[in-house]
Order: structure tokens, then C-alpha cells, then sequence
């Protein structure tokens, strides 16, 4: 072997870029863990990818006891139907604005309401 041959590539913006995506990340997920609010994400067949902190408090559910549930799992059987034609829409997800009652743990409603409206949040 007589020699190496090689390239140097400058990565410096590409780990700014990353960073600052991190810290964005962080402050986003900060916001929703300390709304009052319940925050949840799902796919268009109802299934929940994200639920925040809270539901534990107001709906007596852990997290991860709805992350890969159904919605309906979550509302009252009257609302089933509505919610239905609401993720069979046009737009195969929610229209505008779309509310429910959810079904605490507790069997009580306790004055509570979902209101969900679409999202490209996770969209590939």
C-alpha cells in the first residue's frame, strides 16, 4: 500500500439542523404534557398513537393503556355512530371539528367533551 485516499465532508449545519430539531421537539412535547387539556394523536382507522399525561388524571387511563386502542374503545356507545361517519369521511379522517363524550374509567362523563379535528402531525 502506497497511500490513503479520502474525503472530508463538513457537517457542522446537518448537527445544528438536528439540535435545533431536538430542542423544537422538546419544547413542543413540554407544552402539550402541561396543557389541562387530554392531547391525543391517531391514524385514520382510530387508533390512538399518542395520549398525553393527563389522561391518567381526568379519564382515569394510563397512556400506554390507550396508545394501540380504538377510539371507540374510549367513547360512549351512543356517540359510536357519529364518530364513525366521521373517520369514513371524504377525507378519510376527521372533518373540521368532530365531537364526542369520552368514557372515563369511572363510567361518568364528569362534563367532559372530545373535540378533534384533522392533523398532517406524523403524516410520511
Amino acid at each position: 500500500m502506497v497511500g490513503l485516499t479520502g474525503a472530508v465532508t463538513d457537517i457542522t449545519e446537518r448537527i445544528r439542523a438536528m439540535q435545533a430539531l431536538r430542542e423544537s421537539e422538546q419544547r413542543y412535547r413540554e407544552l402539550i404534557e402541561n396543557l389541562n387539556d387530554v392531547v391525543v394523536a391517531m391514524d385514520l382507522d382510530g387508533v390512538f398513537t399518542y395520549v398525553s399525561r393527563l389522561s391518567n388524571e381526568l379519564l382515569g387511563y394510563t397512556a400506554p393503556e390507550v396508545v394501540g386502542r380504538r377510539v371507540f374503545d374510549f367513547i360512549l356507545p351512543d356517540d359510536h355512530e357519529r364518530l364513525r361517519a366521521a373517520l369514513g369521511g371524504p377525507s378519510r379522517g376527521f372533518p373540521t371539528a368532530t365531537s364526542t363524550r369520552p368514557w372515563p374509567r369511572t363510567g361518568a362523563c364528569a362534563g367532559c367533551g372530545l373535540r378533534a379535528g384533522p392533523s398532517s402531525a406524523g403524516a410520511e
